[in-house]
């Protein structure tokens, strides 16, 4: 009797596993590329149970290097697929494509080259490997001046040795994958970044079909849900993820090549200023412009229909918020009214200070509506000189005449246009709208391109050490010695030198790079030591020459934002300044 009751509890509990199984709802997402960090989000929803908690099995496929996640998706193989900022063009080409979250809010591709390609421009004539939806890398060529056809475009090998074996001069690549074999094979390569040009598109992105999501919304929610709950799992447990990939997915790749992806994808997440997932319709629209101006989509296309509306938040959270509000604003009431009643004579204390609160405060919102008012004037003032600026460069560069004049012209036209430019720059540091983008890069390679643009190279010299590689951003370190060589040329002695010096430099302990630029003054002489890095400040026998007084404010601000120093001495006399930013 025992025996059978034993057998009737077993098969009670086949049955009850049977049901549960058969209640799952089977879906596949097709990856966009072999099993590796990449998609680390998905196996943590996977194996934490996440996609089983929503009422989904999921079956994760990766790709082959031909696959097509977009068609896989929209032939029904798979029902989700992991895609980039070219799902826009899959859109605009009449495919029915939904993206449903941004996974990294910056793309990782970036173009790397052979030591000797120092500039972008080098590549003119020269063999690249360029994968498939990289737009953006055509995007950025043709920004720069080099559009598809004055390259040799050979087929993708998908293999960081095709660069370091000279089969080609350039290769497209993922900031965590080739980087990685370089360094291991101790191979100096050159990197460009579309965001050193304004080009900023969204990474990997969660997307499904129009179908799908009007078929199956609530499975369309779960599954997002799901996922980016796995995102947030495997950003707190990376070490834990790259085992289970070991184990369960893929062997292909190395631990430590694992943990150097996951260190490069992590930060593009950019999971301390925003919710993992979130995609900003401005940002698309943003791309979008940027695909128009390389022809590849009409100026007007509509973004309806292309983005997926989570409006629906979980509200736990505001109603825990809530109820911890409450509870402290109780105990705040019990022990205000407490001292209420011990000494009344407060209470004429009390309303003075409400008084002076609610004067700051108007005082606050006072200056709080000055200062936008002066952001939207400085983007006003901005936009509309840039464009005069536009014409008469424009109109400048049809001129036939040479000579004194044009030189002048030609002069005057760079000086409004930089201090156009200065003062968009102060007002993005004074908005606090700068945030540095950290990224390998060598400034040795900068300072060559800032040479050759700097209108006279043959008063610059370079002198420069084995350098280490900085993790910096670009764009910031381009202005800030942009300022400096732009001050030492224009506050010079005509037809004078202008000395560089670049070497290691380890300070407190923490390696780095010092930049020495050096020059004769001229006829403005010696900056006050006390305000040459104050805002607005331009020594006496400068204000004949055009100006803004912000150059090395500028070039101040921007150095402690990137944990620098930067310094002014006379030496020999001469200005010296000294840049020292960390690796």
């Amino acid at each position: 009797m025992l025996r059978l009751a034993n057998n009737l509890l077993v098969l009670v509990a086949m049955l009850i596993c049977a049901t549960s199984a058969s209640a799952l709802e089977q879906i596949t997402l097709q990856l966009k590329w072999t099993h590796a960090f990449q998609f680390a989000g998905y196996y943590a929803a996977q194996e934490q149970g996440y996609y089983r908690d929503a009422g989904l099995e999921v079956n994760i496929v990766e790709a082959a290097p031909h696959t097509e996640p977009v068609r896989s998706v929209l032939e029904g193989k798979a029902q989700y697929g992991v895609g980039t900022s070219s799902l826009l063009l899959e859109r605009a080409a009449g495919k029915p494509v939904v993206v449903l979250a941004v996974v990294f809010q910056q793309s990782p591709y970036e173009i790397y080259a052979a030591p000797h390609i120092q500039s972008l421009n080098q590549l003119i004539g020269k063999r690249i490997m360029l994968e498939p939806q990289s737009d953006e890398l055509l995007a950025y060529l043709k920004k720069e001046g080099i559009p598809i056809d004055r390259v040799r475009q050979l087929p993708h090998s998908f293999d960081a040795t095709g660069l370091m074996t000279g089969k080609t001069d350039a290769i497209s690549g993922y900031v965590s994958n080739e980087p990685f074999y370089f360094k291991q094979a101790h191979y100096p390569y050159q990197t460009f970044s579309p965001r050193s040009a304004g080009i900023d598109f969204y990474g990997d992105n969660l997307f499904t079909s129009t179908q799908e999501l009007e078929s199956n919304p609530k499975r369309v929610k779960a599954f997002r849900a799901a996922s980016l709950r796995g995102w947030q799992y495997a950003k707190e447990h990376r070490d834990e993820v790259i085992a289970l990939i070991l184990a369960k997915y893929s062997t292909q790749h190395s631990r430590e090549y694992l943990r150097f992806e996951s260190d490069q994808m992590i930060p593009l997440l950019q999971p301390n200023l925003i919710e993992i997932g979130y995609m900003n319709p401005n940002r698309w629209r943003d791309i979008a412009n940027t695909y128009a101006d390389i022809g590849h989509l009409p100026h007007d296309f509509s973004l309806a229909g292309f983005m997926y509306d989570a409006s629906e938040p979980d509200l736990t959270w505001f109603y825990r918020s809530l109820l911890a509000a409450l509870l402290v604003i109780a105990v705040i009431s019990s022990v205000t009214l407490y001292i209420y009643r011990i000494n009344r004579k407060l209470l004429a204390s009390e309303k003075h200070n409400l008084v002076i609160q609610e004067s700051l405060r108007q005082s606050n919102e006072a200056i709080e509506r000055s200062l936008a008012e002066q952001h939207r004037f400085m983007d006003m003032l901005t936009h509309e000189l840039k464009t005069p600026i536009s014409v008469v460069r424009m109109a400048l560069g049809v001129m036939k005449a040479e000579g004194p004049f044009k030189r002048h012209a030609d002069q005057a036209l760079e000086d409004m246009s930089g201090i156009v430019e200065r003062c968009r720059q102060l007002d993005q540091l004074e908005q606090r709208k700068l945030t540095p983008y950290v990224q390998p890069c060598h400034i040795e390679q900068i300072l060559a391109e800032l040479r050759s643009s700097s209108g006279a190279p043959d008063r610059i010299s370079i002198t420069s050490a084995s350098l280490p590689e900085l993790n910096t951003d670009v764009q910031l370190l381009r202005i800030i010695l942009g300022n400096l060589i732009g001050n030492a040329i224009k506050y010079s002695l005509p037809e004078s030198l202008i000395e560089i010096y670049a070497e290691p430099d380890r300070r407190c302990d923490i390696p780095g790079v010092s930049v020495t630029v050096m020059n004769q003054p001229g006829v403005a002489g010696l900056p006050d030591s006390a305000q040459v890095f104050g805002k607005y400040y331009r020594s006496p026998g400068a204000h004949k020459q055009t100006g803004s007084g912000l150059g090395l404010y500028l070039v101040h601000s921007f150095t402690e934002l990137l944990g620098g120093q930067v310094a002014y001495d006379v030496v020999q006399e001469k200005v010296r300044f000294t840049l020292w930013i960390p690796c």
